[in-house]
């Protein structure tokens, strides 16, 4: 059950929520950064945990979250590349993950993919049954998302969830009326001074809406490919052939009057060039100068071998001057929709413009709240009631985001959106990489290390109840407490004791025990795969992930059939990588070789070997070297042959992680750091 809603959000203390709220924004907007000082590590534990959950399921019951829901494990991803170096990667920041859990609930993914515009309206929608997954309807807000889960909302929710309040009817004739009083003052102002007014209206500063200016810049670019299409169009009527036929006509229209203001409409210089054509076929009184028919305009450009040198030399000149006019025409059409297209008409005043404009009468209120069919709204940009185009919609009409709607738009990397069917995919869950988490929150890294403080585990406490209980089932058994912590993993260790080792060896292995020494030093030997391996302290012992990725590599060597192999491994400590190796590739006739820089290790190595020789009482191809891997003269003075394989298995423990009690303490510097 969630928690019950108590001014979600809350003005007094400022606390960020998951909610698109206009006073939500402000509460971001003046929130401080946490500060530490002079607060013990308790109090920025609780204050990083406040801050933090009031985002993050502020709805879920603390207890839940906690007892329930909270997982210390925390997802991260790591780039398995060996050309990366560390000084030049980001650090992870693998605290943000700390509420990555609730991002799979289908309420969380709702309102990250900006179907809602808060976590609680979203589970709103999925209780009134508008939400599917995967093509069924779902009622259950905190159902949890897998990777390729299909999730879609009702698309009237969505333009509801994210469009502007739809106003009351009251509210709409009051907007109106005070649109309709500034409008009348408008065009009273514009009749007394119609110049004025017009030279404001050019000079008007551009919206401070940046989506108005975007719907202009679109709306003027299919307004320019319109004109460019326009001008093509008027340029491809423009031949010689029309040319000639209007030039004949205009001529004939001036009689004898003709001259070149006769052909004033196509410029001062063509006009010319126009009054030598129409003169050159007057004189010749050519066919086409008495009757100027598109027939016998296209008949004069036809090549005809008849005509005399004169005559051809005449059509030539025409023909010329004509493809000069046409050119000219051209430009002169391209120029024309140029100044259009950067709006150089329109600075020019027009008488006509107040003369156009007429005053709007004035809503009544008390009509249109006894029945709204009778608003009548005549407005040139509006013709309904502000924001009810459509009274059946419960939301803005013409549909209009919600205020600060770009403060909350910001699509999450683990979730795929169409806006355009309001349908999502769910990736997969987010996770953390080197310099970025994919869970989206407000608070630094540092805040939601100290909230993870606060919500991860403890090591449980030793009480004396605890104690007493372990002393009833085993008077050994208390001191492997300081260890396990709990009595169930305390019997799996005091057996393995007892299984190992003698009986007058029980006390003195549960007294090293306690004191935080490694199980497999007191018991002297490590099992790995179907070997066991003798482990001896000041060498680091064997691990179960070694182990797997071991049995993995030969495995995969053994499914390959490859045969006679040539194996190294690099800082072999105990030897269990190259033993278990050649135990597994025994039918193969591998040769494996092992270095290691430590003496000790080394004669741990060849003990491991000699005893395994023993057990199964046979020869294996193993050489172990004492060598640096770092000495280039390694290889000369070993002589290797051509290697197949190289397999290495380093310290990989920082000295920043040496922290004491603990195993790593007991186990060799010189492999750890």
């Amino acid at each position: 059950m969630p928690r019950k809603v108590d001014k979600v959000v809350k003005m007094s203390r400022g606390r960020i929520t998951m909610s698109m709220n206009k006073l939500n924004l402000f509460n971001l907007y003046r929130n401080e950064p946490l500060r530490y000082v002079g607060k013990t590590l308790y109090q920025q534990k609780w204050a990083a945990k406040t801050e933090t959950r009031n985002y993050h399921g502020e709805h879920i019951r603390e207890n839940q979250f906690k007892n329930v829901l909270f997982d210390s494990n925390l997802k991260t991803y790591s780039q398995l590349d060996a050309s990366l170096k560390g000084q030049n990667v980001a650090p992870t920041p693998i605290t943000l993950q700390t509420y990555a859990i609730l991002e799979k609930r289908l309420e969380t993914a709702l309102f990250r993919s900006m179907f809602a515009s808060s976590v609680r309206q979203a589970r709103q929608f999925i209780l009134g049954g508008f939400v599917k997954v995967n093509g069924v309807v779902m009622k259950y807000p905190s159902f949890p998302l897998k990777s390729g889960d299909v999730f879609s909302v009702d698309p009237e929710k969505v333009l509801y969830a994210l469009g502007r309040t739809k106003p009351s009817l009251a509210k709409a004739v009051s907007v109106d009326n005070k649109q309709i009083k500034n409008w009348n003052q408008y065009v009273y102002e514009a009749k007394q001074n119609p110049e004025k007014i017009w030279n404001l209206k050019q000079n008007k500063k551009p919206s401070l809406d940046t989506l108005k200016e975007v719907e202009n810049q679109q709306s003027k670019k299919k307004s320019l490919k319109k004109a460019q299409e326009l001008m093509k169009i008027k340029q491809s009527q423009i031949t010689r052939e029309t040319i000639l036929e209007n030039i004949l006509k205009l001529g004939n229209a001036a009689g004898e009057s003709v001259d070149v203001t006769t052909f004033a409409e196509y410029g001062e210089v063509p006009a010319t060039k126009c009054l030598q054509v129409y003169l050159n076929l007057a004189s010749k009184n050519h066919p086409v100068f008495k009757e100027p028919t598109p027939e016998n305009v296209a008949k004069f450009f036809v090549k005809d071998e008849s005509q005399s040198a004169e005559e051809k030399t005449n059509v030539r000149f025409i023909a010329s001057a004509l493809r000069e006019l046409r050119s000219s025409e051209w430009e002169r059409v391209r120029v024309e929709f140029k100044n259009l297209e950067d709006g150089v008409d329109s600075k020019f005043f027009e008488s006509t413009f107040a003369a156009k404009l007429r005053p709007v009468k004035k809503i009544n209120k008390e009509e249109v709240l006894e029945n709204n069919q009778k608003a009548k709204v005549n407005l040139p940009w509006q013709k309904h009631l502000f924001g009810r185009k459509d009274p059946s919609k419960a939301y803005f009409t013409p549909w209009k985001p919600r205020a600060f709607l770009g403060a909350f738009a910001i699509l999450p990397h683990h979730i795929e959106i169409s806006f355009e069917t309001c349908h999502a995919i769910y990736l997969r869950d987010p996770i953390a990489r080197p310099g970025q988490s994919e869970v989206i929150s407000p608070f630094p890294d540092h805040v939601h290390e100290r909230a993870y403080m606060h919500y991860v585990r403890k090591m449980p406490r030793l009480t004396g109840r605890l104690i007493r209980e372990a002393r009833r089932i085993s008077p050994l058994l208390p001191g492997l407490l300081p260890v396990n912590r709990t009595i169930e993993r305390a019997l799996l260790e005091l057996k393995w004791i007892k299984n190992e080792l003698p009986e007058n060896e029980w006390k003195q292995a549960v007294r090293q025990r306690s004191r935080f020494v490694p199980l497999q030093y007191i018991l002297k030997s490590q099992p790995f795969g179907e070997l066991n391996i003798l482990c001896k302290k000041g060498v680091l012992i064997p691990r179960w992930e070694t182990e797997e990725w071991c049995l993995r590599l030969t495995e995969h060597l053994n499914s390959s059939g490859l045969k006679n192999l040539s194996i190294l491994d690099v800082c072999t400590g105990s030897g269990c990588i190259p033993l278990l190796m050649s135990h597994e590739l025994s039918g193969t006739n591998a040769n494996i070789y092992a270095f290691d820089v430590s003496e000790q290790a080394v004669s741990l190595a060849n003990e491991n070997l000699s005893s395994y020789k023993l057990k199964y009482n046979t020869q294996i191809n193993l050489n172990i070297y004492q060598a640096d891997v770092f000495d280039p003269e390694v290889i000369k003075n070993i002589k290797l042959p051509k290697l197949d394989l190289v397999t290495s298995n380093p310290p990989y423990i920082p000295q920043s992680d040496y922290i004491k009690p603990s195993e790593n303490h007991k186990q060799k510097h010189l492999f750890l750091n």
